[in-house]
């Protein structure tokens, strides 16, 4: 295993060589498709920056990558994956059904329904039936906890905005 030492060493020779043709490669990339847009296309965001949707799949990612190097029993936030289910399902017109949410939770379902229930009666959670299917129920975000989490991922979009990215 490599000594701290040698990992935080620099490459040289070849390695940095690999290094700059790549970071040359991004560039040419970047600029060709900037130059070869059409003139009624805005332009590219700036590097690093999401929108709020991005953002939240991503987060849902990052908490599922998590369970690959963590045990899953000390990882539980079910209310907050919910949360981020139904924020993403409402921003691309999905319909979620109790059974997708519970899964998506990660825990339990007897867990996940004790939690689409408290939050259901805080106001955050609607459930409703399936009108092709009286059997079967949807939930989604109310307005209160749409805007409640729409406004925690501008915040925290905001907070990673101001973190300085990697220089070229």
């Amino acid at each position: 295993m490599p000594s701290d030492r040698q990992r935080r060493t620099p490459p040289t020779g070849a390695g940095k060589g690999r290094e700059i043709e790549g970071a040359l490669q991004l560039i040419s990339t970047v600029v060709s498709d900037y130059l070869n847009r059409s003139a009624d296309q805005p332009p590219p965001p700036a590097p690093g920056t999401m929108t709020k949707l991005e953002l939240a799949q991503a987060i849902v990612m990052a908490r599922r990558q998590r369970a690959s190097f963590l045990p899953s029993e000390i990882l539980g936030e079910p209310g907050y994956d919910m949360l981020l289910d139904l924020y993403i399902s409402r921003m691309t017109h999905k319909r979620v059904s109790v059974s997708s949410l519970c899964i998506a939770s990660g825990v339990p379902s007897t867990t996940a329904l004790r939690w689409i229930s408290i939050l259901t009666g805080k106001g955050y959670f609607a459930r409703e039936s399936d009108p092709s299917d009286g059997r079967r129920y949807h939930v989604t975000l109310t307005d209160l906890g749409f805007d409640a989490t729409d406004a925690y991922l501008a915040a925290l979009q905001a907070r990673l905005d101001r973190i300085p990215g990697p220089a070229l």
